[in-house]
């Protein structure tokens, strides 16, 4: 192995979403040979983590937490200086929180990125003059007001979508008929028209741009723009932020 610097992906949390960080890794990448690109350890062990949103709503539902720390230590031990979790649900303090403040009371050196600090500062880079922001995500990103706090307290507008919106949004990512966790390539569509329901519904709430907030939801809505609103993907936030942790001479 050599010096370079190693990203960590902490996947399964959906399979499809971690390989969609990978993916966009590469695509943000200046790089002319297989060489050029950054170190890449994707750790993909969804049968054993948990569902986020189930242990959100009912603390006594099994934990997802240890198994994520497990794989983030063994990330750690192939060599990852940077690590990711592409699941914005498990953002929430009683998961992402725990992780990153045992990282720090511990004493790793490994750093964990979150994406709703690396969307908003994408948002703020990327398109400074925007002033109104809305977010679709799951019910469990919603509730907890994931995007809602960052946003406000970066000195945004945010525009929540409205509770039956919202149902469909989580329809969208969820029903085992058409759902986008279970019909991802490619997406259904029906699942794609209740995001395009729902990215309608926050620009005539006066939305400049989308946060696309759950990691299934850039693959139903891969376009930047939809109808004038600016569709913003955090997983590309993200891979942008870990190329630059481990060598800003090659963000594109």
């Amino acid at each position: 192995m050599s010096d370079q610097k190693i990203i960590g992906i902490l996947g399964g949390l959906g399979p499809a979403a971690g390989a969609d960080l990978f993916h966009k890794i590469i695509e943000e990448t200046v790089a002319t040979c297989d060489q050029d690109h950054p170190a890449v350890a994707l750790l993909s062990y969804a049968d054993r983590i948990p569902d986020r949103a189930t242990y959100i709503r009912d603390s006594s539902k099994p934990n997802p937490v240890l198994p994520m720390w497990d794989v983030l230590m063994h990330l750690q031990r192939v060599g990852a200086s940077v690590a990711s979790v592409p699941c914005i649900t498990a953002h929430v303090s009683v998961i992402f929180g725990v992780l990153r403040d045992r990282l720090a009371a511990e004493g790793h050196g490994l750093r964990l990125l979150s994406m709703i600090e690396e969307t908003v500062k994408y948002i703020q880079k990327q398109y400074p003059e925007i002033k109104k922001v809305g977010a679709i995500s799951t019910w469990a990103t919603k509730r907890n007001r994931l995007f809602e706090q960052a946003l406000v307290g970066a000195g945004f507008e945010f525009l929540p979508p409205d509770d039956n919106v919202q149902d469909g949004v989580e329809a969208a990512i969820y029903d085992p008929q058409f759902g986008i966790k279970a019909i991802s390539n490619p997406v259904h569509p029906q699942a794609r028209e209740n995001l395009l329901r729902s990215l309608r519904h926050l620009r005539k709430k006066g939305a400049e741009a989308v946060i696309l907030g759950c990691t299934e939801l850039p693959i139903g809505i891969p376009e930047s723009d939809i109808e004038g609103v600016k569709t913003i993907d955090p997983t590309r936030a993200l891979a942008r932020a870990l190329i630059h942790a481990v060598a800003p001479e090659k963000l594109r």
